[in-house]
């Protein structure tokens, strides 16, 4: 029991500062750098860019697709999950 009210007491700060957000526009800006990264998407103009990532114009880098994983990578990327 006193495991859970440790996590409890951890997780309660996290939980309080994300109830400030708006979930529809977190997912939305997630949604959007995903696709950025993953397939080189423009990304809305809605959403506030770092200039150092618009400048690098460097979206392959960040595609994991385009690079092979090795085994190792593999399992504990399952493991994780």
């Amino acid at each position: 029991m006193t495991q859970n009210k440790n996590i409890y007491n951890v997780y309660k700060p996290l939980r309080n500062n994300l109830r400030k957000l708006c979930l529809e526009d977190s997912l939305f800006v997630i949604w959007n750098y995903t696709q950025y990264l993953q397939f080189g998407k423009k990304i809305s103009e809605m959403i506030e860019v770092d200039p150092a990532l618009v400048r690098s114009k460097d979206t392959i880098s960040w595609r994991p697709d385009l690079y092979p994983i090795s085994w190792t990578h593999r399992k504990s990327a399952i493991i994780i999950t």
